[in-house]
């Protein structure tokens, strides 16, 4: 098979030859392999996608995986604990993706690159913020970020019409 992107499922290998050129050979129960290390091969840089957003307080999900554009989504204060769950599909081995995250208006900076593929947030405060993420395949290539935008809305007792309420009382 002369495809150079299909991943050699050799299981236990059995004999290695390398040749003087460079090129090596593989063999096993399952077949022969011959690896030409001068064959330029591509190496694209992976497509994150952001796969599922759920609220982890109250099993509320908010996006699936259904579409290529993200709703814009404004959440209760008590939906205020989120998970991310995030996926890189690749032809090379998907298991060795790395992901980095940041959620933009609460985290300082990215996060260290990881092979968790899910990130979760707790308590995060009233506000607006854009979730990004970033892949990392085998061979250092890094994607683009992929973004999730939402607002997080005050709990009622910070609202402004909590407030003309205080006001009106301690009047």
């Amino acid at each position: 098979d002369p495809n150079p992107l299909r991943r050699a499922a050799l299981g236990e290998i059995y004999a290695i030859l390398p040749e003087s050129n460079g090129v090596v050979w593989a063999g096993s129960a399952e077949g022969l392999v011959r690896f030409d290390p001068r064959i330029a091969r591509p190496t694209p840089a992976p497509n994150v996608l952001i796969r599922r957003v759920g609220s982890l307080s109250t099993d509320t999900v908010y996006f699936n995986g259904a579409f290529t554009e993200f709703p814009e989504i404004t959440l209760p204060y008590a939906g205020n604990a989120l998970r991310f769950e995030v996926a890189a599909p690749s032809i090379a081995d998907e298991t060795r993706n790395e992901y980095r995250y940041q959620l933009e208006g609460f985290d300082s900076r990215p996060s260290a690159w990881t092979l968790e593929n899910r990130r979760d947030y707790t308590n995060i405060p009233e506000g607006a913020y854009s979730f990004r993420v970033e892949a990392r395949n085998l061979y250092g290539r890094v994607s683009d970020p992929s973004r999730f935008s939402f607002q997080v809305l005050p709990p009622w007792y910070r609202t402004w019409w909590a407030y003309a309420t205080y006001l009106l009382a301690f009047g």
